[in-house]
């Protein structure tokens, strides 16, 4: 304000016996303003986007509902201070700042959620089963999310087939066996290019003798949770709103050519389920484990995001803090040559 330039100037004068240079009052009382202004520019965006994201991604799979409206209220808060900004000194840049960070933040916090935030949720409240018989049916876990097998399982690495998709990717599937020849194979081993079209299974630890975890495959939360966005986004991607239940059979259907050619050369007796459970082939400390490391890539991907946010956001923040300290300059300017004492309003 230019009570504080005017108390620095003269407390310049006692110290040194002379004056601060016109030049450099006009330069201060210029900056002081708008340094201000853009740093509350800064704090607001920031901490806007941090929050958005991690409010996506981390309360989204028990209140969807709950994240969508705190979301809309604030995008309206901001768009408020966007309208109202010749109000106050700090409108426009929490107002502007803001509105970029929360959109930046929803579009974040829904690919957070669906690559990390929901598979860490899902691991965490999907049920274990222990010493899963691999000939057992399928549907006796339907509702699980971690499996231990028995000590006799095992991946059938030379039975298992590649299939190359449309869009480049190898996808494989290995049955798992137990002792006996089996009549028909209800459990999956599956990954991405780590096998031949024929044999040669390489996905996750399957080539570790004492790996016996299977982590079940989802697709996806579809279109509920994630923010606002995550509907427009699924409806845009997928041609219309995708449930979980619907995103795990598209998932599994990914899978599907290579299972169907692996059942086929091993000539078995009996077809599959129309829903086999397909899994990733892990140790089963890993499984243990599972949800934690998703929760760790979740916070990963927060904290980077944020960084880069912060990084590209300053030009902005700064330009939005220098145009509303040049509107108040403005009308300080006419108040003091009208001789009135006048002080720019923050809020309003």
């Amino acid at each position: 304000s230019l009570r504080n330039v005017a108390a620095m100037w003269a407390a310049w004068a006692d110290y040194y016996g002379a004056v601060v240079p016109s030049g450099a009052h006009k330069t201060a009382a210029a900056i002081g303003p708008a340094f201000e202004a853009f740093a509350v520019g800064m704090v607001v965006g920031i901490g806007t986007l941090f929050l958005t994201v991690a409010l996506c991604t981390s309360v989204s799979f028990r209140h969807p509902n709950v994240v969508d409206v705190i979301c809309l209220v604030a995008v309206c808060s901001f768009a408020f201070c966007t309208l109202t900004q010749r109000k106050g000194l700090w409108r426009l840049p929490i107002g502007l700042n803001g509105l970029l960070a929360i959109v930046n933040g929803m579009l974040l916090g829904s690919h957070c959620y669906s690559s990390y935030g929901y598979f860490a949720q899902i691991y965490a409240k999907s049920r274990i089963y222990p010493n899963v018989d691999p000939y057992q049916r399928a549907a006796t876990v339907a509702d699980g999310g971690r499996l231990v097998f028995a000590p006799e399982a095992n991946v059938g690495v030379d039975k298992a087939a590649g299939y190359l998709a449309d869009d480049g990717v190898m996808y494989c599937a290995a049955p798992i066996l137990g002792i006996d020849e089996p009549r028909r194979v209800e459990f999956w081993a599956v990954g991405l290019d780590c096998c031949q079209p024929s044999g040669n299974f390489t996905c996750g630890a399957a080539l570790d003798k004492h790996a016996r975890g299977g982590a079940v495959v989802f697709g996806g939360p579809g279109a509920r949770g994630g923010g606002p966005l995550t509907s427009l986004l699924v409806a845009f991607s997928h041609g219309g709103a995708a449930t979980p239940r619907e995103e795990d059979a598209v998932e599994r259907a990914k899978f599907e050519p290579a299972r169907r050619k692996a059942e086929e050369a091993m000539g078995l007796v009996a077809k599959g389920p129309d829903e086999p459970v397909l899994v990733r082939w892990v140790r089963v400390g890993g499984l243990q484990t599972l949800s934690r490391d998703y929760t760790l890539q979740e916070g990963a991907f927060i904290l980077l995001c944020t960084f880069v946010y912060a990084c590209l956001s300053t030009p902005i923040a700064w330009l939005t803090g220098r145009r509303a300290s040049m509107f108040f300059k403005r009308r300080e300017d006419v108040y003091i040559n009208g001789g009135i004492s006048w002080d720019a309003p923050r809020w309003g």
